[in-house]
């Protein structure tokens, strides 16, 4: 069975409270950076697997399921939009990806490369999908 690799990155936006924010991405073992303007990226985690979508438990209970984008934006300054793009694989069997876009008042819009077919609807009679 293969296993799911992605890369993940996220535009520069900028936050309410720096500290809050650092701590944040310390506990879903985020990797940040911050440009000269103060602005941050983020990264995902050195697993691969995505953006996280669970807190793990420091103590013996549960990981916690978490919302990503609704809590990123949370952090937001009013001023920005957060725009997180992921694209992954299983092996050759498939290759996804998405771009969420989410604002300060958890307003957002998600794009998947899977719309393509949609959009391709009408080009021809026979269009085949890139799995497997």
């Amino acid at each position: 069975m293969a296993n799911y690799h992605s890369t993940t990155r996220s535009n520069y936006f900028q936050v309410k409270d720096d500290a809050a924010f650092e701590q944040w991405c310390r506990s879903l073992r985020l990797r940040q950076l911050k440009n000269s303007k103060g602005e941050y990226a983020v990264f995902g985690g050195e697993d691969e697997s995505g953006w996280p979508n669970f807190r793990r438990s420091e103590s013996d209970r549960e990981d916690q399921v978490i919302d990503f984008p609704q809590e990123l934006s949370e952090h937001l300054h009013d001023d920005y939009v957060a725009v997180l793009m992921e694209a992954g694989h299983e092996a050759i069997r498939y290759v996804t990806g998405q771009a969420i876009a989410i604002n300060s008042k958890g307003k957002s819009m998600v794009i998947s490369l899977d719309d393509i077919y949609e959009s391709a609807k009408g080009m021809a009679q026979i269009m085949t999908e890139a799995v497997y």
